[in-house]
């Protein structure tokens, strides 16, 4: 869904706990809002700019998490010059469902947990960038409320579409 869902809160706990548990995270984002439009690699301990490297990576860092940033519309190309140029162990993508050319482990899919499935039209008339069908390719849905409010039966709708609920994990945050 676009804008608005939770994503980048739930970049900074999964960061945090892979950093509790010894692993060595680097963020790969597009860097939404940035005025530089080619790939960006900040190392841990350079400045941080919005204006250089996007609203999300600038947040992150700001919540006290010192750690490489591949800022590049191509995600691919920013996770080899991440790879390449740091002692990252494991990269995570800030909004990055629909970048399959990059290959995951893991696909968590946030999703606002009073309207999971939005308007449950595609854009431009909707909030969805992909059908809801998509959903089958995510290991866990994470619904996050702002509001502490939660939309049951379009939660359940979403982990039908999603596929067996052996199969998926679903985490709520409360606000």
């Amino acid at each position: 869904e676009v804008g608005g869902v939770g994503k980048t809160p739930v970049v900074v706990y999964l960061l945090r706990e892979l950093i509790q548990h010894g692993r060595r995270p680097g963020l790969l984002s597009r860097g939404y809002g940035r005025e530089t439009k080619d790939l960006v690699l900040r190392l841990p301990g350079d400045p941080v700019d919005p204006a250089k490297h996007g609203d999300e990576p600038a947040m992150v860092v700001s919540s006290g998490l010192d750690i490489p940033l591949g800022i590049c519309g191509d995600r691919a190309r920013a996770a080899r010059v991440v790879a390449a140029g740091t002692r990252s162990d494991v990269l995570v993508m800030d909004d990055g469902f629909g970048h399959r050319r990059l290959a995951r482990h893991v696909d968590v899919v946030v999703l606002r947990g009073e309207a999971p499935l939005g308007n449950e039209l595609l854009l431009p008339e909707g909030t969805l960038r992909e059908p809801i069908s998509s959903l089958r390719r995510a290991h866990v849905l994470w619904f996050h409320s702002k509001s502490g409010e939660f939309d049951e039966v379009k939660i359940a709708q979403a982990l039908q579409e999603a596929g067996s609920p052996d199969e998926v994990r679903s985490v709520s945050l409360a606000p």
